[in-house]
């Protein structure tokens, strides 16, 4: 395991309350995630419809979701997180630990997957072609990878490292470059609130759906 990897991933694992600490320093940024779930999101959803949430954290998005389908499953790396998850009232959601670098999503499972805020934290292209391609195999017909993560507003990808945790930061075409190798065509795409201070780095939204499909 790269070192890169090992850091991203003990980070992650030990974290705990993380999400509402988060929330109320950065509101403004989870309002923006919430109008995202409203306005782009739960039009896609119907009552009948099963969808994984990947990178659930503590299932505060979920809760938004999870109304509007029939069921919905949550998946994060990390116990801790997972174990405030499943204190939710959330009648028809289930959670559970998972890296899908190492594991598998259930095959021919889900109408629609939501992935947010997760291929910051992976610094391997290869590895989130990996990941997308087992979203793939884990819709029951092409459905819609609705996709939140930091994009890097400068020319080339950048990798934030300390001595305990590790970020990398792509750009606009990074991702569009990563979908389109993976057969994910971007449907819609746009911004989520202001860059941050230096200018550097600004969240955004993709939602994609197959440009092929393969049942599995």
């Amino acid at each position: 395991m790269d070192n890169f990897r090992k850091k991203s991933q003990q980070h992650w694992k030990k974290m705990k309350g993380w999400q509402k600490r988060y929330r109320r320093g950065m509101s403004s940024r989870y309002q923006a995630m919430k109008r995202l779930g409203i306005e782009k999101i739960i039009p896609l959803l119907s009552s009948d419809d099963v969808i994984a949430d990947v990178g659930c954290a503590d299932g505060w998005f979920s809760a938004l979701l999870a109304p509007y389908v029939k069921s919905l499953e949550g998946f994060d790396i990390s116990p801790n997180l997972i174990k405030e998850a499943r204190k939710s009232t959330i009648k028809n959601a289930s959670f559970s630990v998972c890296d899908l670098i190492d594991e598998e999503l259930p095959k021919a499972s889900y109408d629609h997957v939501v992935c947010m805020g997760v291929f910051t934290c992976i610094q391997s292209d290869d590895d989130i072609k990996n990941i997308l391609n087992k979203i793939k195999a884990s819709f029951k017909s092409p459905g819609y990878l609705i996709l939140k993560d930091s994009v890097w507003l400068k020319k080339s990808s950048y990798v934030w490292e300390t001595e305990k945790k590790a970020m990398k930061y792509r750009t606009l075409r990074d991702y569009e470059s990563i979908f389109e190798e993976v057969g994910f065509k971007i449907h819609d795409k746009g911004w989520l609130g202001k860059a941050n201070k230096y200018g550097t780095a600004r969240s955004g939204f993709f939602i994609c759906k197959q440009s092929s499909y393969n049942k599995v």
